[in-house]
């Protein structure tokens, strides 16, 4: 499972707006990737951790993936990077 957080200039609710650039663009001409990729859209331009982690925890049940093999990869992002590290703004 890959996630995908887009950056400060891709929120809104505009999906097209996330499709603009890394896996979702990928995919969005033709590309397949072997696993199961999340890009969620934030309006606010900002991840809340919590609701990252009710996310992740409804696609591994929807798609039935492989609790041992579950690894989420986070490409940084304008904005990403301050909810992997647990919201620091450096």
């Amino acid at each position: 499972m890959l996630l995908f957080l887009h950056g400060y200039g891709e929120r809104g609710d505009d999906l097209e707006r996330v499709k603009a650039l890394g896996p979702p663009k990928l995919i969005a001409e033709g590309k397949d990737f072997p696993f199961v990729v999340v890009f969620p859209q934030d309006p606010r331009g900002w991840w809340e951790p919590t609701e990252l982690t009710v996310l992740l925890d409804e696609v591994v049940n929807e798609f039935k993936i492989d609790q041992s093999r579950r690894i989420a990869y986070l490409p940084k992002g304008s904005s990403d990077g301050s909810t992997a590290d647990g919201g620091s703004s450096s």
